[in-house]
């Protein structure tokens, strides 16, 4: 669950009282739709309120607390740059667990593969010989191998491939359904695409 309190993103701008159920997908557009994600996120602040992720209030944490909670729960994709271009497809997959210590759940890593397909041939490869849509795929492998719970995905109708949008969106669909993850995206032009969400919140 995810809760704005009497959020203003800036002096002046109206309050936000928002709750995002698990497991829902949703939509965000208008002019400061990338800044109140990135509130939802923890990555930038609200001018006041409170956001409240699984019963944490993320804004009263402090900044290395935030981060390890993003760490934990959170996948914050952009439209494009997702993935660090010396390491390789598996080494992007697994780096959230090796930045905390954590062994990888080899079941669990294989499923994703599965679920993604994504071949077995394809991890020893480099995001330089990916596809624009690959390299997608490989940021939603890390955060399902990491068990995180939220997806934030920025101006996903803005990436440099617009053949791809339809394919992302059903893969976040997909996702969205088959492991309950909270999905949210922002959208420049949200009406050819709307019918897929479950909410469209405009600011």
């Amino acid at each position: 669950m995810i809760e704005l309190v009497n959020v203003k993103q800036k002096r002046g701008n109206d309050q936000f009282n928002i709750q995002i159920k698990p497991g829902s997908m949703i939509c965000i557009t208008g002019d400061y739709r990338n800044h109140l994600l990135r509130i939802l996120a923890g990555l930038d602040m609200p001018y006041e309120g409170n956001v409240v992720v699984n019963n944490k209030n993320i804004v009263q944490m402090k900044e290395d607390a935030r981060t390890n909670f993003r760490r934990r729960y959170i996948s914050y994709l952009y439209n494009s740059d997702n993935l660090i271009n010396h390491l390789s497809v598996k080494d992007n997959i697994i780096l959230v667990n090796q930045l905390d210590g954590e062994s990888v759940d080899s079941n669990k890593f294989l499923k994703v593969l599965d679920q993604l397909h994504i071949s077995k041939d394809m991890l020893e490869l480099y995001p330089s010989a990916l596809s624009t849509l690959q390299k997608f795929i490989v940021a939603l492998a890390r955060g399902l191998v990491s068990n995180h719970q939220f997806f934030f995905v920025e101006d996903l109708d803005l990436i440099q491939n617009i053949r791809y949008i339809e394919d992302y969106l059903i893969t976040l669909k997909i996702i969205n359904q088959t492991n309950n993850i909270t999905v949210v995206v922002t959208l420049a032009n949200s009406k050819e695409w709307f019918s897929i969400f479950d909410q469209k919140i405009t600011c």
